[in-house]
């Protein structure tokens, strides 16, 4: 009963924080550049290669264990 108390919890607490949490209107849709890129920077290439290194230890660890 605890369990399904903390997930309801859980589920209403992220719902009630997204809904007070929302993005600014852009304004006129046809404003700015429409060629503009999407600017990738390093922080991609940082999470990308800390995701790797998760799978990788992961995989590592469940060898080790079976």
């Amino acid at each position: 009963m605890k369990k399904v108390f903390k997930l309801i919890s859980l589920i209403v607490f992220v719902v009630f924080v997204s809904l007070s949490v929302s993005a600014q209107n852009p304004g006129d849709p046809g404003e700015g550049d429409p060629d503009a890129s999407i600017p990738l920077d390093g922080g991609l290439f940082t999470v990308l290669l800390s995701g790797a290194a998760i799978g990788i230890m992961k995989l590592i660890k469940n060898k080790k264990v079976n």
